[in-house]
């Protein structure tokens, strides 16, 4: 009867952001905030367009015209990619787009909730 062993296991730590490419990870992210913003304007304006109203105070101004709104979007984008793209902490800013993006998919689904039940 032979006794064979089992080869040794070897421990391989997760990777954490700060290991992985956190310029990568800001990328998909900043990619990921263009998209929510364009689907929290679109979902807004369905829920405008059927009766409902514009819950963040600095878009209520600007909410009513599709350009305006989208103006100020885009400028809020650009100022964020550029931000972004230009710090030396790379791992900081990916959590907190990541931070930004949740909250973004939270409007978003809110958006799409309130549809849905109207």
């Amino acid at each position: 009867m032979s006794s064979t062993r089992p080869a040794p296991l070897t421990h391989h730590p997760p990777r954490s952001l700060a290991r992985l490419d956190a310029w990568q990870v800001c990328h998909s992210l900043l990619a990921w905030l263009v998209f929510l913003n364009i689907a929290d304007l679109v979902t807004t304006r369905a829920v405008l367009n059927r009766g409902g109203s514009e819950s963040n105070p600095l878009m209520q101004g600007v909410i009513d015209s599709t350009l305006q709104s989208s103006l100020v979007k885009f400028a809020c984008i650009v100022v964020v990619v550029a931000l972004a793209l230009r710090t030396r902490f790379p791992q900081r800013v990916a959590w907190s787009l990541g931070a930004v993006n949740v909250w973004y998919a939270l409007v978003v689904g809110w958006n799409l909730g309130v549809l849905v039940r109207s």
